[in-house]
């Protein structure tokens, strides 16, 4: 078969338009996407199975197993099954068949797939946002492929991020991480999708090309602006504050010198694409004035509509809205996370400094100041508050050291520009030669290491203060120096979940908008984002791919996992404030099973802010009471 023959529309399309202005790009993007194809083919498999959305059924031949389904409409598809791993994870094999009436054919594509099982809700909504991140996963895979032909280095990842930070004291390993991580999403099929924006404004705005954008300042009539902050700044005063320029225009520009008026940075699509359509009434009577003759230089972070300012390590980063759909939700900003961002950061910033166990080896990065537009036009409200609304959020790199780097935890999980290899088996490496040591008994200290660390404030929060942070890879920003882990950076306060009774009775003095169900009275929804985005999407992860590298075994690496939780949960027993939480969380750690985020039931339900789970196996299972062996 020939792998650059394209047939569906969606890349067609691509094609024609990378053609017009980048053709080494387009024949880069027609290399790749057969790669592209079989990665969200094999995300959607492995999720169905994961999460036992549809009937199954498992034949064992060998070392290795098949599965099948049946196809609604007669037939079946059939997927061999290489391996799996204790998370669930598979390694499958090549051919997915798809069997008739005595007839096979080979499916290869995700949207072929959905479309046989009948996946889809409304016609052909899920299998578009397949076919888009097919072709969105093409073009970041295209973008490393260019971008790496840039870089002259012959060390490993750290050797070039301190090398470049001695160069250049602009110069930030933390937005280098985040714009390369390449693939995105480990769990989601739709990893990249990014529907509304056109492969240009992707290659213009996406940070897997290294982008960066240069955000507008909107200036709102203060009777149509609801701000919030932790501080005695709003966000305008801190944008004047931060970037003089701005403040020169603001004042000029406006009438009675911007006294009227408040500053929310908006992302230049957003700009062009939603609020001029939507506002233009509101811009011809100057409530809404687009400062656009001054900007805000901004890289682009992980997440695409968060962005770090252009050459600084002190200035706020700002999380703008963009009514773009990636992976199965629209970017906007909620009028709760302006309301709540804030307040909770304040709170987190509070346990931070009273609580050893919590503060030994976290800094929470505080969400400072937001705010959002008071609609006029009731009928759309709700929706124009999300799209003009904008948070500020500090700095990772504000309080580090020299020689201190701040990587975002999915970097580690990410291949190396430089060597190929994945950055954390690069600094598993770097600890086996240093500290002379076999190279498994090195993979297991790190991870040890790593989990003493993150685990214990973790652990902390939800059972003293019934707080559960949404701790994943994108969140997480842990902190080297000489290629180890010192402590944790933790940003993003609108996923987690509180536990109002536990929480309220430290009297904080703050009210929490729970539009977004951040508050529950449900202790198995503590726990269930503990599982997910701890266990499954940050150290399950890690633990994986680092097993797949070596190839060793997970239960090696989990094994001193258990051995901190252990000590945590003692620890915390004899403290004598939360002893029945403790032990509620604790036979929730060790029971044999333990949930898993429901990505494609949750899409396919339109479940976007209710969580959706399913239970899998639990690998800090099996702990017996007393065993505090720490795997070394």
């Amino acid at each position: 078969m020939n792998h650059l023959l394209v047939q569906r529309s969606s890349e067609i399309e691509v094609i024609k338009e990378l053609e017009k202005g980048h053709p080494a790009v387009s024949r880069a993007f027609k290399r790749n996407l057969p790669q592209s194809k079989k990665r969200v083919l094999h995300q959607l498999i492995q999720a169905i199975l994961r999460e036992n959305f549809l009937p199954s059924s498992w034949i064992k031949e060998g070392n290795k197993q098949q599965v099948t389904m049946l196809v609604p409409s007669g037939g079946k598809l059939t997927v061999a099954i290489e391996k799996r791993y204790m998370l669930g994870h598979m390694e499958i094999g090549e051919d997915i068949l798809y069997g008739k009436e005595g007839s096979t054919r080979k499916i290869d594509h995700p949207a072929d797939f959905a479309h046989l099982l009948k996946l889809q809700q409304e016609e052909n909504g899920f299998t578009i946002e397949l076919e888009n991140s097919v072709v969105n996963y093409a073009l970041s895979l295209t973008a490393a492929e260019l971008r790496k032909e840039k870089f002259i280095w012959s060390g490993d990842t750290f050797s070039f991020l301190l090398a470049e930070m001695k160069k250049n004291a602009c110069f930030s390993p933390l937005v280098f991480g985040e714009q390369w991580v390449i693939d995105g999403h480990t769990l989601h099929p739709c990893t990249k999708t990014k529907l509304g924006l056109t492969a240009q404004e992707v290659i213009k705005f996406s940070p897997e090309w290294g982008a960066n954008a240069n955000l507008i300042p909107v200036a709102i009539h203060k009777n149509l602006a609801s701000m919030n902050s932790n501080g005695k700044e709003t966000m305008t005063d801190i944008l004047l504050r931060e970037y003089p320029n701005l403040s020169t225009v603001f004042k000029e520009r406006l009438p009675n010198r911007g006294k009227d008026y408040e500053v929310i940075p908006v992302h230049p699509w957003q700009l062009k694409h939603t609020l001029k359509p939507y506002l233009e009434k509101e811009i011809a009577q100057t409530l809404i004035l687009p400062l656009e003759n001054v900007h805000i230089p901004a890289s682009a972070l992980l997440s695409v509509r968060s962005l770090a300012p252009h050459g600084s390590k002190t200035l706020h980063h700002i999380k703008t809205a963009l009514n773009v759909q990636m992976t199965s939700a629209k970017r906007t900003v909620s009028p709760a996370s302006i309301k709540n961002g804030p307040v909770i950061s304040a709170i987190l910033k509070k346990i931070e400094t009273i609580d050893p166990l919590v503060g030994n080896s976290y800094r929470f990065l505080s969400e400072s100041a937001g705010g959002h537009y008071l609609s006029l036009q009731n009928d759309k409200d709700l929706f124009l508050k999300k799209n003009l609304s904008a948070l500020l959020r500090e700095n990772p790199e504000k309080n580090l050291s020299e020689s201190e780097i701040a990587l975002p935890a999915a970097f580690l999980i990410s291949r190396s520009p430089f060597t190929g290899k994945l950055i954390l088996l690069e600094l598993v490496e770097n600890y086996s030669k240093t500290n002379e040591i076999d190279i498994n008994k090195a993979a297991v200290k790190y991870i040890c290491t790593y989990a003493e660390l993150l685990l214990p404030g973790l652990i902390t929060l939800i059972s003293k203060y019934g707080i559960s942070l949404e701790a994943h890879l994108q969140n997480t920003v842990p902190v080297f120096k000489d290629g180890m882990p010192v402590r944790f950076l933790f940003r993003d306060n609108g996923g987690i979940r509180i536990k109002e009774d536990r929480f309220n009775l430290f009297g904080w003095g703050y009210a929490i908008d729970n539009d977004t169900n951040l508050l529950t009275d449900n202790e198995q929804d503590l726990f269930n984002m503990f599982s997910h985005a701890l266990l499954h999407n940050h150290l399950g992860e890690m633990i994986f791919f680092l097993s797949k590298e070596l190839q060793i075994e997970e239960e090696m690496l989990w094994k001193p996992i258990r051995g901190v939780v252990h000590s945590t949960i003692f620890i915390l027993k004899n403290q004598g404030n939360c002893q029945q939480a403790v032990l509620l969380l604790e036979e929730k750690l060790f029971a044999p099973l333990a949930p898993l985020k429901s990505l494609v039931k949750m899409r396919l339900t339109n479940q976007f802010t209710e969580n959706a789970y399913t239970l899998i196996s639990n690998p800090l299972a099996d702990v017996k009471k007393g065993d505090e062996d720490n795997g070394l």
